[in-house]
Formats: C-alpha cells, structure tokens, sequence
C-alpha cells in the first residue's frame, strides 16, 4: 500500500506572480518502477515560483 501526501499554500493574487510553498510525503513501493519491490519513505518541503 503506498501513502502520497501534497499539501501547500500559495501566495499571490490571481493573474499575476505567486510563490507556492509545499510539504510532501511519500511512503510505499518505487511509483516510477525503476526500483520494483523497493520501498520508499520520503518527506521534503518545496517552494516554487510561478510567473
């Protein structure tokens, strides 16, 4: 069973410049496939600018 968590906020007016700040979690086997039957336990925080 894999457990994916995103969750964030955004900073900014509609139709103009924002800056996206976000937590994301991730738990369970490799979702790309790569790495078949390994598991993975991750949690990073991320900011993004948008223009």
């Amino acid at each position: 069973m894999n457990e994916n968590l995103e969750s964030g906020i955004i900073f900014g007016k509609m139709n103009s410049k924002k800056i996206r700040l976000y937590f994301r979690y991730y738990d369970g086997q490799d979702y790309r496939g790569q790495y078949y039957g390994n598991y993975f336990n991750y949690k990073g925080i991320g900011l993004k600018f948008s223009l």
